[in-house]
């Protein structure tokens, strides 16, 4: 499934669809009542929904709806829509509205679960970086790393988009640093630590930045292993280190 449109967005799975099947059950009945086109207004964007392009499936699934739904919804648009909503990354307050739809009743129950869907996430995951944030103060840096455990391609994307907004310095996540811009991070993974053992390294040295020098820096960290085993009392012998995790540092360290 291609995520991502022309324009970079990853957006191609927002459409006239991705709603509740009782959003289609009251709109049915709205339009049955004559009330359909009634003014209302919902507070919490699609562009365009485009649903003539799904009529013979929603037919199926509203088997008992008088086929003049379908035409109706033939013309479904949200040409009499009016949205309002506040911009993305805004502080509110409990009970303020996010988006305000107004326009056509039917029009907005349809739009309702969209437009929870794309808010509601985005907004959860907005505040909870911000508490980090406030909880790290303005010197600590954040970095997001959550791509691996997210809800799907779509959901990492926007996990680390709104880590960003919320706070975040960066991601881990290149798709998104490329899509919106994000600075890009990393350490390694515990794989990598792993893949180490206590043999040398087969390149372990690193030339010093003002001089030639170079310097072999799996023997210096042995060295500073030694001092630090001297100086303090740590409840485990020396032995008892893993020179395999000791060497995976090394050897990231000297690739980076």
């Amino acid at each position: 499934m291609n995520l991502i449109n022309s324009n970079g967005q990853c957006s191609t799975i927002v459409q006239a669809l991705l709603t509740d099947e009782y959003q289609l059950n009251m709109a049915y009945s709205y339009w049955q009542q004559g009330i359909h086109n009634k003014t209302a207004r919902f507070e919490l964007f699609l562009e365009k929904i485009l649903l003539r392009f799904y009529l013979e499936f929603i037919s199926q699934k509203l088997s008992y709806a008088d086929k003049n739904f379908f035409e109706y919804l033939r013309q479904f648009n949200c040409e009499n829509i009016i949205l309002m909503a506040i911009p993305e990354g805004s502080i509110v307050f409990p009970k303020i509205p996010l988006i305000i739809v107004e326009g056509p009743l039917a029009v907005c129950q349809m739009l309702e679960t969209t437009l929870l869907n794309l808010v509601n996430f985005a907004s959860l995951v907005t505040t909870n970086a911000a508490r980090f944030r406030l909880a790290a103060g303005d010197q600590i840096e954040l970095m997001e790393f959550g791509l691996r455990r997210a809800q799907g391609p779509n959901g990492g994307l926007s996990a680390s988009k709104y880590c960003y907004v919320g706070g975040f310095d960066s991601t881990s996540n290149l798709l998104a640093g490329k899509l919106f811009g994000i600075p890009v991070s990393g350490t390694m993974a515990h794989s990598f630590v792993t893949a180490f053992n206590d043999q040398p390294l087969n390149k372990s040295e690193l030339i010093k930045k003002d001089s030639d020098e170079k310097l072999d820096l799996q023997k210096i960290s042995k060295f500073y292993l030694e001092k630090i085993f001297e100086k303090f009392n740590w409840g485990i012998s020396k032995d008892g280190v893993n020179i395999g995790e000791l060497n995976a540092f090394c050897a990231y360290a000297i690739s980076h």
